[in-house]
Order: structure tokens, then sequence, then C-alpha cells
């Protein structure tokens, strides 16, 4: 349940991830229960590893993590992607695709927001995060709204936990050849088609996570095991 406070989009001046009986609460500043607006950062396309994002910040385009590099993004933090919705071409949808390591740890009081700079979102106005490769990536605290897939892990070690995942155009979360992802204490709902995937082995851990009401299943498997 995502109840009270005021993201712009949502309120998240209280949430519940629904499972394990944990209840989060944050304090209710106006902007997200994230403290002071800060100063604006935009960030365009390029490699952006080695880069610490926190404040507000917005994705243009396709920024990129390159291998041995790491991306870390503070407690607090809101990442808003450039809203596309021309299927003719004219726009590309704005993604984080991470061939290092991603870090992007929150807390109950400042979780991190990755979501449409729309004043109206809708499901799909940017592309995802992409996770390649087994470096490690962690995200923990934070709310994914409003992309084509929420999480897309490719060859991953990932660890999620204490998300919430929700308002995807295809799948919250999406593992594919050989990820061994661990997700736990999230909740995955009202998404496209699945709440989660795993397709072409995969070994995942599932520890306390709540899947509900997405498109098709809460939870696809495909030659993976859980």
């Amino acid at each position: 349940e995502i109840k009270g406070g005021n993201s712009g989009v949502d309120g998240i001046g209280s949430w519940n991830a629904g499972v394990g009986g944990r209840v989060i609460e944050s304090e209710d500043s106006g902007d997200a229960g994230l403290g002071e607006k800060p100063a604006e950062t935009l960030f365009k396309t390029g490699d952006v590893g080695g880069e610490v994002w926190e404040g507000t910040v917005r994705v243009k385009d396709y920024v990129f993590v390159q291998e041995g590099k790491t991306l870390k993004i503070k407690p607090g933090a809101k990442i808003l992607f450039s809203a596309c919705r021309d299927y003719r071409g004219s726009c590309n949808r704005a993604a984080i695709e991470v061939n290092g390591r991603l870090e992007a740890v929150g807390t109950p009081e400042k979780p991190i927001i990755f979501t449409s700079d729309a004043p109206k979102p809708q499901n799909g106005d940017w592309s995802m995060i992409r996770l390649i490769g087994k470096a490690k990536s962690r995200i923990s605290y934070a709310v994914v709204e409003f992309g084509q897939q929420g999480v897309n892990m490719w060859n991953s070690d990932a660890a999620l936990d204490h998300l919430v995942v929700r308002w995807n155009n295809w799948e919250g979360l999406y593992a594919e050849s050989y990820s061994n992802p661990k997700i736990e204490y999230s909740r995955i709902y009202q998404n496209g088609y699945n709440g989660m995937a795993l397709e072409q082995f995969n070994d995942a851990e599932l520890n306390y996570n709540l899947f509900s009401q997405s498109g098709t299943n809460g939870l696809h498997v495909d030659a993976s095991k859980v």
C-alpha cells in the first residue's frame, strides 16, 4: 500500500512494502518526503561511471556505466527520466544501462525514486534500468515506476530489496541468460505483462515478496529455477 505524502506522481510520504510485516515510514516534506529540494543536475548520454548522484537528477537519453566502473546514487535521490511518447522515432526513451555496477541504496526515511518527468506520467514514458554482468549491482529502498520495464537483468547477480515496482508497460522485473538475482521484501504490482519474468537459465532467490495485479502473471518462470 502506498499512502500519504506527495511525490509529484503518487504519494510516498508513508509507504508500506506490503510484505514481511515491516512498515516503512518517512516524513512528508512536500517533495517526495525527501527533504529540501536540491539544485537540479542534468545528465545526457554517455558514460556516467564513477559519478555520485544525489538530489534531483534528470536523465535525457541513454546513460551508460562501463565495465569496471560504479554509479552510486545516494539516499533520497529522485531520478527523472524524460518522457517519450512518440512511436514514430523522433525521441529515444531514456534509460540507465549498467555494464559495471550500480549502487542505489536508499533508506526507509529517504527512498530513491526512479520515475518519469512528465506532469501526468504514464507507463512506458522511459525505458528501463538494465543491469548486465556479474558486478553485483544493488538497488535497495527504491520505487521504480512508469518505464517500459522496471529493472532488466541480463547475466546479472543483482541484489534488489525493499522495492516498490509498479506501473511499467512490460514486466516490473525481468531476468534472462544465466542471471542469479536475489530479491527480497519488495512489492511488484500493476505492471502491464508479468510482475516478474525469468527466462532462459536463471537461478533466482526470492524472499518475502508480494506480486499482485499485473496483466498476465505475478511470476513467470521459463527454463529457470526459483
